[in-house]
């Protein structure tokens, strides 16, 4: 299952979870709005945008109030995209979430896995699941532009020999059945993202995510020397889970 696995819990800001705009790169499903919803919880709205500069452009014109940006990951490493935005734009950090990666195997009601020719996802996501590919040479990757747009894409062509990987609640949000969990290569798979506004306003933690089954850590600090260290940590941790 992939969980909200750190946070960073600033002081409280004005903007509330009822009235909040979150802009993300891809669709709703993705594991950016899991990001978005360990800082913000559930009532947070998703503004989905196509790409980077898409996302930035959002938060810097006032459509949302904060943009959800993947940093880095454990395996693929630094996301050169926004770090070449962040250099230029005038958004600021105003808090972070660490994102467990696990990746599942879905497609729609009534197709079976050896009825899969072909899976659909994100270049990054079918990279980090090698292994899987190794023990099934029959199928065909299809690169996208995004893991739950992968999803939504087979609803869409109503696919009957084609599955996606994606988040698992992207199963839940388009209506797919998930035929196998935890296809990532590396269990310490992690993806740091940060919240970005125009002044700053650190975002709030929402409490109600502390539930059973979660693991929280709270972190101070939001440089990214701070955060590349606590993500090294949780790549560590990851290994002996």
């Amino acid at each position: 299952m992939t969980r909200a696995v750190t946070a960073q819990q600033p002081p409280d800001g004005r903007a509330t979870a009822t009235s909040l705009v979150v802009a993300i790169q891809g669709e709703r499903g993705a594991f950016s709005e899991l990001a978005v919803r360990s800082l913000f919880g559930h009532r947070a709205r998703i503004l989905p945008c196509p790409e980077f500069d898409t996302l930035f452009r959002a938060a810097e014109a006032g459509r949302c109030r904060y943009a959800l940006a993947p940093i880095e990951n454990t395996i693929a490493g630094s996301i050169h995209r926004v770090h070449d935005l962040l250099l230029d734009s005038p958004l600021k950090v105003a808090g972070e979430a660490v994102i467990r990666v696990s990746h599942a195997l879905m497609a729609l009601p009534g197709v079976r896995r050896r009825d899969v020719r072909r899976v659909y996802s994100h270049p990054v996501a079918l990279a980090q699941c090698e292994r899987f590919f190794r023990k099934h040479p029959r199928l065909t990757r299809v690169a996208t532009y995004d893991t739950a747009g992968s999803v939504r894409l087979l609803r869409e062509e109503g696919a009957r020999d084609a599955a996606a990987i994606a988040p698992e609640h992207a199963a839940r949000l388009y209506g797919a059945r998930i035929l196998t969990r935890g296809l990532e290569d590396h269990r310490a798979n992690f993806t740091r993202f940060f919240a970005l506004s125009r002044d700053g306003e650190r975002a709030i933690l929402a409490s109600r995510l502390l539930r059973k089954g979660s693991r929280v850590v709270v972190v101070s600090g939001t440089s990214p020397r701070v955060g590349a260290t606590n993500l090294m940590k949780l790549h560590r941790l990851g290994e002996r889970l």
